[in-house]
């Protein structure tokens, strides 16, 4: 008897495909170094390279004007940008669009699936760090998640080695999560992302990838990642599609647009007038320190600077940017915003401007445009005024730590491509991250939505069909109705 299809998509976030080849050289990541000649790879093109949107429309399959999430954060008239929930994504998830079908699914750390807009038991969804707390669907599942894997984030202590010390020991509770959920629980599609790699990225990048350098906690977490993907891969049912991928990738910036500056310098955008004097010395220290200085100490200088001025952790609001009287700002995601207060014809007039100004640096970016004209959707509305997505070996920073607009020093950033690995043959030459969700329903006999912007990645698959629009709306409607009884 053939076993039904079933699928495994295991994430690593931040992951570039050129990355692999030095940790293989490394000695690291030995099971995959022998699993990857059996696979077929490629660069993954990613339309917006941040957490959120990346990875929500890798589990969609749609562009972000339909699902509805650009950024980490969502401007709100009249006040600072409010952190984006589930409650703002406006499209299926994967596991929701297979548990419509009466398909079981264990979905662990995916950013944007907690809750799920589902009441069935067979739909297990553990959420992911860009979310306050632990949490499971069903309820009953966060004692168990919360007994192996108390945190989702690592703390942030003094020193690099410290942090990366912390970060190998929360890749040791995931794989003890992943190992207990991916052999007790009954699933068809079992979806993960593993975020430490992107964690590292951040601090280590050149030295892990280039200099072939790296730091032991580093080798440790990546051995440990091996381990998790071995244990997957030997285990997996028959008959299974395995689909490795990332959100986007990393790059190396030796120069870098100080986009907040810019727009303060040309009177669009106005800071928070800090009272206590220690607040006001600390921003006046790091705008005049050199780039390069910064980049050494810039680990201790986060932590310097979260405890000096009451940085929230997970709250992107550690900008002193006064949103109710600016103009303009940008978040962390390379995203423009317009004061969303502004009269039509004055937006129109300043994103002009801007659109004018940006176009003529273009060496700078991979894309300058209107948020507007490049999504398509009904939430297209909800995009950024302007997205400016830098080139490789340059780094759009949104920190008001500098009085120059452009400064000359060492930043890991993150790139537009990330990879895809999968162990059927690849069709197609240059996939997108919009590929993955309609190639996943179609392995899975399951059948895709009309308006899907991806395409099946894999031949030889007979797709079942397409929902129509008024089937794929009464499926957004339920969902929608479901999320919101499971969110009071």
């Amino acid at each position: 008897m053939v076993n039904k299809p079933h699928v495994v998509i295991l994430g690593l976030d931040g992951m570039p495909l050129h990355a692999f080849s030095s940790l293989f050289k490394q000695g690291l990541m030995p099971f995959t170094k022998h699993l990857w000649q059996k696979l077929w790879c490629s660069e993954l093109r990613i339309k917006l390279p941040f957490t959120l949107p990346s990875w929500t429309t890798i589990s969609t399959g749609v562009n972000p004007g339909k699902h509805g999430i650009f950024d980490f954060l969502k401007p709100v008239p009249v006040s600072s940008p409010r952190l984006v929930t589930k409650d703002d994504l406006m499209y299926p998830t994967l596991p929701e669009m297979l548990a419509y079908n009466g398909v079981p699914s264990v979905t662990i750390s995916v950013p944007l699936t907690y809750p799920p807009a589902t009441r069935r038991k067979d739909c297990i969804v553990v959420s992911d760090w860009t979310i306050p707390g632990i949490h499971a669907w069903p309820p009953e599942e966060e004692y168990i998640v919360k007994k192996i894997m108390p945190r989702v984030f690592p703390k942030k202590p003094l020193t690099t080695e410290e942090y990366l010390e912390l970060i190998k020991q929360g890749a040791e509770e995931r794989l003890e999560l992943l190992t207990y959920y991916y052999f007790k629980k009954n699933w068809r599609l079992f979806y993960t992302v593993i975020p430490e790699s992107d964690w590292m990225f951040h601090y280590v990048y050149s030295e892990v990838v280039f200099k072939e350098r790296a730091p032991k906690p580093v080798r440790e977490t990546f051995n440990i990642i091996d381990k998790i993907i071995k244990v997957i891969v030997e285990n997996m049912p028959d008959n299974t599609l395995l689909v490795l991928c990332s959100d986007h990738g990393f790059s190396t910036a030796y120069i870098a647009l100080n986009g907040n500056v810019l727009l303060k310098k040309l009177g669009l955008l106005t800071t928070v007038k800090e009272s206590p004097i220690r607040k006001i010395m600390v921003m006046r220290l790091l705008s005049v320190i050199p780039a390069k200085l910064k980049h050494m100490l810039k680990y201790k200088m986060y932590i310097m600077a979260k405890n000096v001025m009451n940085i929230r952790e997970a709250g992107f609001k550690h900008l002193p940017i006064d949103y109710t009287r600016s103009l303009a700002f940008m978040t962390v995601s390379y995203n423009l915003y317009l004061n969303p207060g502004l009269p039509q014809d004055k937006r129109e007039e300043i994103l002009d401007k801007l659109y004018e100004l940006f176009t003529s640096i273009k060496e700078y970016f991979l894309v300058v445009g209107k948020g507007k004209e490049l999504f398509h959707g009904p939430y297209s509305n909800r995009a950024p005024d302007l997205v400016l997505i830098p080139k490789s070996g340059i780094n759009i920073s949104t920190r008001l730590f500098s009085n120059n607009i452009v400064e000359r020093g060492k930043w890991y950033v993150h790139s537009s491509y990330g990879f895809v690995a999968l162990n059927m043959e690849l069709n197609e030459s240059n996939p997108e991250d919009v590929d993955i969700a309609p190639t996943v329903l179609a392995y899975l006999g399951l059948p895709i939505p009309v308006d899907t912007d991806g395409k099946i990645l894999v031949s030889g698959i007979n797709v079942r069909g397409r929902l129509n629009y008024r089937s794929y709306y009464m499926i957004a409607r339920k969902i929608r109705r479901s999320f919101i009884k499971i969110s009071r």
